[in-house]
């Protein structure tokens, strides 16, 4: 009986070894949760990274489409709103194909407007008393300890004059603009629709073959050629693509 009960101590764990193997324990439970987690974060970037580029991709193809088979009486003119940041308006006329959605595409007017929007919300929200999370610039400042802000973001929208508005069944004609609750009118009343979202910039310039140098503005015309510099959320590098108009 004595030697059984020496032999139960020598092969028992003392009360230091458990709390030793809980902690080694608890610690590879941290390390494993710890790695789960930054694998499912990672897969989530890069699901919405590889969302953002079909959609830029998608836009840039179009892009690509209207301005390969650009008629001979279209027209692009390229106006600046702001200055810093830069903010422009591309005006597309004469192209009816352009942009034209859904399985019976009709555009009474043939004319379009590409441009950065704030993002707004809709009358449904603000009646509903919801608030828009404050925007604010990317701080310039130069101090290394000062926490970077958050980069103000748009996204790009379409409008044409003849955007929502629906049609008199009996007369074929145009009754009042349709009021959709999740778009918002700007102060010129125009309906805008969102191509891409959360851009921190975008850029057009058309270059003018006399002057051999690339515009911000240019009249309504044709050019030769048009540039566009897409600046992505999060990212350093703006996606610049280069289109000739035939």
């Amino acid at each position: 009986l004595h030697r059984n009960r020496r032999s139960l101590r020598l092969h028992a764990f003392t009360l230091l070894e458990v709390i030793m193997a809980l902690a080694i324990l608890a610690l590879l439970t941290g390390t494993i949760f710890a790695i789960v987690g930054g694998s499912t974060q990672a897969t989530i970037e890069v699901q919405a990274i590889q969302k953002e580029n079909r959609r830029s991709k998608a836009f840039i193809e179009e892009l690509r489409r209207i301005f390969a088979t650009f008629p001979v009486n279209g027209q692009i003119e390229l106006r600046v709103i702001e200055q810093d940041p830069l903010m422009q308006e591309l005006v597309i006329r004469n192209a009816p194909d352009a942009f034209l959605f859904g399985p019976n595409p009709v555009r009474d007017q043939k004319e379009i407007t590409l441009g950065l929007r704030r993002p707004e919300l809709p009358p449904a929200l603000v009646a509903a008393g919801q608030a828009a999370e404050p925007v604010v610039e990317q701080s310039d400042s130069k101090d290394p300890n000062a926490e970077p802000m958050p980069q103000r973001l748009y996204y790009l929208g379409l409008t044409s004059p003849d955007f929502f508005v629906r049609r008199d069944i009996r007369t074929g004609g145009n009754l009042m603009p349709e009021e959709n609750p999740m778009l918002v009118k700007d102060e010129k009343g125009r309906y805008w629709m969102e191509l891409l979202p959360e851009l921190s910039g975008l850029q057009w310039h058309v270059w003018d073959p006399g002057k051999k140098q690339w515009l911000d503005k240019a009249g309504a015309g044709k050019p030769v050629r048009l540039q566009l510099s897409l600046f992505q959320k999060g990212r350093i590098t703006p996606q610049i693509v280069i289109f000739e108009l035939l």
